[in-house]
Order: C-alpha cells, then sequence, then structure tokens
C-alpha cells in the first residue's frame, strides 16, 4: 500500500502537529485519568501514553485515507526481490555503522554504554514488569511505533517536502525532524542515518509497506540485543 497523491507541505507538517498532540493528549489522559493514584512509573506513564497516542494516531491517519481513497493505491517501484533486497541491505549496513560509532567513536569522546530512551523503557520493563509490560512495550516496538512513524515522517513529512525540494533535502529534513525526537542527543547521528535509510527505501520502492518492515526489523534486532543482555539498544 502507498500513498501517491500529491500533498502539500502544509498537510505534511499538520500530520506531524496532529502526531505530537495525540502524543500530549494521550499523556495527559493517562496522567489525570489511569494514574489516579500516582503510582505508575515514568516509564509505565510513557509506554501507556506511546501506545494510547500511537494508537489514535494510526486511527486518524485511517481514517484520513478512507476519506481520501484516490491517495492510496498500488505503485509498481522496485520488484519484490530487489526491494526485500535493499531493505535487508541497509539495515546490515546501517547497524554496522552505528556498531563502529557505539563501540569506538563514543568511547574515544567519554561516552561508554550509552542508552536511547527505548532502551531504558525496556531495561524497566524486563526487571520490574510482568508479560503483560513487555506485550505492551513489544506492540509499540514491532507494530505501533514503526508503523506511525513511517506513516507520519514517511507517508506525509517527507513526501509532501519532496513536492518543493529535491528528495534528498525532503529525506534529510524528514530524518532532521525524526532525529531530535528521540534521545538522547548523543546518539542523534545513528537515528538521523536510521531514518534517511529508511527514506531512501521509500524513494526507491515506492511503498511504505517497504519503510515499515525495515523500521520494524531495526526495532526487532534491537529487541533481541535487548533480551541477550547486550548494551546496544537505541
Amino acid at each position: 500500500m502507498t500513498l501517491t497523491q500529491t500533498i502539500t507541505i502544509k498537510k505534511g507538517l499538520l500530520a506531524l502537529a496532529v502526531m505530537y498532540a495525540c502524543q500530549l493528549v494521550a499523556g495527559i489522559f493517562v496522567s489525570v485519568v489511569i494514574n489516579t493514584e500516582k503510582t505508575m512509573s515514568t516509564e509505565i506513564l510513557g509506554l501507556l501514553s506511546a501506545l494510547i497516542g500511537g494508537s489514535l494516531i494510526l486511527l486518524l491517519f485511517w481514517l484520513d485515507t478512507k476519506k481520501n481513497t484516490a491517495t492510496v493505491t498500488e505503485s509498481s517501484g522496485l520488484p519484490f526481490n530487489k526491494a526485500v533486497s535493499l531493505v535487508l541491505l541497509l539495515l546490515v549496513a546501517t547497524h554496522l555503522v552505528a556498531y563502529l560509532y557505539r563501540s569506538f567513536f563514543l568511547p574515544e569522546i567519554g561516552y561508554i554504554d550509552i542508552q536511547g530512551g527505548g532502551s531504558k523503557v525496556f531495561s524497566y520493563i524486563q526487571e520490574n514488569s510482568g508479560i503483560i509490560g513487555m506485550v505492551g512495550f513489544l506492540t509499540l516496538a514491532l507494530c505501533i511505533g514503526p508503523v506511525m512513524e513511517e506513516v507520519v515522517f514517511r507517508g506525509y513529512l517527507q513526501r509532501s517536502l519532496a513536492t518543493k525540494f529535491p528528495i534528498w533535502i525532503a529525506i534529510s529534513i524528514a530524518s532532521l525532524v525524526f532525529m531530535v525526537g528521540h534521545s538522547p542527543a548523543i546518539l542523534w547521528p545513528m537515528y538521523f542515518m536510521f531514518s534517511c535509510a529508511w527514506g531512501y527505501v521509500y524513494m526507491k520502492t515506492g511503498k511504505l509497506s517497504y519503510a515499515i518492515l525495515i523500521h520494524v526489523l531495526n526495532n526487532l534486532f534491537y529487541t533481541f540485543v535487548g533480551f541477550s543482555g547486550i548494551k546496544l539498544l537505541a
């Protein structure tokens, strides 16, 4: 499935604003309505907010897609085998660069065993929550999160920017916005690189499903690393 109708930058920016608004509303709802006893940890609050906010965002964009059925078509793009090969090639290449960045560059400047926001939530849930908490995290990391972010950053933002700018500028701007939404800042080069790779996959294949696929595989890799106990989670 691919979003192919030309959209304006205004709509791309509106999609971004809707995403942040939904996350804010979800955060307020969880804090005020669900966490009435003020007993939930920050990590669980964040997980619940992300799950509810992400689900709301996907619902709204699904409704937008249903309303504008002309925007959803199948694109020829690359043949299936070439598209999958591209996904796997970029997956391996980006993780190799990320490994070199974390293992060699960061220690040289005094940063050792740096973990991103997602890894901290994973570690907390693994140590303090039961099966329900882990299922919630995996649902967010392997389903709701990748789909939501690719729909917003590639399907709306990158695609809208590409109507006014060269494609590499569109990919770079969308990736910069994606990057600053993740923490810590010392890992921003990694997030930017990952996002550019996913934007390139979308550009080459013409299908959002392949961008979602490489994003899911990326998160699946770090989830596997997390279960193994190696501190490489982003």
